[in-house]
């Protein structure tokens, strides 16, 4: 075993405290040899127990969800209840006479809308702003009552 894994082993043992009185007088030493600054140009290699995850589809997560609605299926839990498929660009693929939902992650706001030939429009909740096709025709904090209504509308 070198020295060097003798210290961090010691080190690893420390409270906090001695970690931080450590560091002060070690970073002195470092100072008084003229040490100072070459943890900045060596490059230090790290040990990961496991790779960091990375996204699938490579794309940033967005701050909001877009669902098709072709029906409703109350033997279904969360949003799997609301039958229809993930929607990726509004204006594209949405057909007419068509309803979607968006949701927002944050702030937990749902709109239920729908694709009626009235053009596009901007809809902003807490700074994020959607381009949504239609009209909006309800708007909840709740997801219960986003459900009742679309169990209501394809009844």
């Amino acid at each position: 075993m070198s020295v060097v894994e003798t210290v961090v082993g010691m080190y690893k043992a420390m409270s906090k405290a001695e970690k931080t009185d450590l560091m002060f007088e070690l970073s002195a030493l470092a100072m008084k040899d003229n040490l100072d600054g070459v943890a900045d140009r060596v490059k230090a290699s790290t040990k990961v127990s496991h790779p960091p995850k990375k996204r699938r589809f490579g794309k940033s997560k967005k701050l909001y969800w877009v669902k098709s609605v072709t029906g409703f299926d109350s033997k279904e839990k969360g949003v799997m209840q609301i039958a229809g498929t993930w929607v990726d660009d509004v204006l594209k693929d949405t057909p007419d006479n068509s309803y979607y939902i968006v949701g927002f992650r944050k702030t937990k706001h749902y709109m239920l809308c729908h694709v009626d030939g009235t053009g596009k429009s901007v809809v902003e909740n807490e700074g994020v702003s959607v381009d949504i096709n239609g009209s909006m025709i309800f708007e909840t904090d709740n997801f219960k009552d986003l459900c009742f209504r679309i169990e209501k509308l394809f009844s």
